[in-house]
């Protein structure tokens, strides 16, 4: 036993002797517990807004419509100039109307998060089942997530799933009448079958269910999460610990 004291205590000599094991043992720990307690530390966990400057250049119904399905999935947008009525009018526009320029201006003085131009004719295009470019302008790192263009996606997914499944009931008629030897009949009915098909399985999509339902319980309040400094001394600390009684073991 008194060997192994003797070999223990050599060991910790030696160790403690280089300058390097001090800083790693004292000095790393703090520093990470520091800097992981500030960029941890949490605050208002209520959604940012998230201020989108759009322009409507269609201003009709089926835009006003795609407009209110932006809304409807991310409470967190503020469309500007639409919401520039509310009492803190969270947009803070110039008295002028919004222009591609100004909202390129703004976005690049991040006075927005995002510009969406709507072009003219995309009440058209979506009634005709054509092509239509909308166009997304952003300051966010492309590699980085953007919850706007997330939520942008989202809208068209579900207005192109509409186009879709018209576009193939469409495909399915022509099929069926090239194979009874191109009989031009269906051609009378067959412009109303697609655009039943389109409303008919948009309205099917707005009674789809949300997919994820968020229900609160009654019962007792719980804590906080756990975050900051709360987080950053225990698991900085108990990782040092770790790798200290891992060396030893060495």
């Amino acid at each position: 036993m008194r060997a192994i004291l003797i070999m223990s205590a050599n060991d910790l000599r030696i160790f403690f002797s280089q300058a390097g094991n001090w800083v790693s043992l004292l000095v790393l720990p703090i520093i990470f517990t520091v800097v992981l307690g500030i960029a941890f530390g949490g605050g208002d966990s209520d959604p940012e807004n998230l201020i989108v400057d759009v322009i409507d250049a269609d201003q009709t119904q089926l835009s006003a419509r795609f407009l209110a399905e932006l809304r409807s999935l991310n409470a967190a947008l503020v469309l500007c100039p639409l919401d520039s009525q509310r009492v803190d009018d969270p947009c803070d526009l110039p008295d002028v109307p919004l222009t591609l320029s100004i909202g390129l201006e703004r976005l690049q003085a991040e006075g927005s998060n995002a510009l969406v131009l709507i072009p003219s004719g995309y009440a058209e295009a979506v009634e005709n089942f054509t092509p239509l470019e909308i166009e997304y302008y952003s300051a966010i790192d492309p590699t980085s997530p953007d919850p706007v263009r997330q939520t942008l996606d989202a809208a068209l997914q579900r207005i192109n799933s509409a186009l879709l499944t018209a576009h193939v009931g469409g495909a399915m008629l022509d099929r069926l009448a090239a194979q009874d030897g191109g009989d031009a009949a269906y051609i009378d009915w067959r412009d109303s079958f697609v655009t039943e098909v389109y409303r008919q399985t948009e309205r099917l999509l707005a009674q789809r269910p949300p997919a994820v339902n968020y229900v609160i319980t009654g019962g007792a309040a719980t804590e906080d999460a756990v975050q900051g400094f709360r987080q950053s001394v225990p698991g900085t600390g108990s990782m040092s610990v770790m790798f200290t009684v891992l060396g030893g073991m060495a």
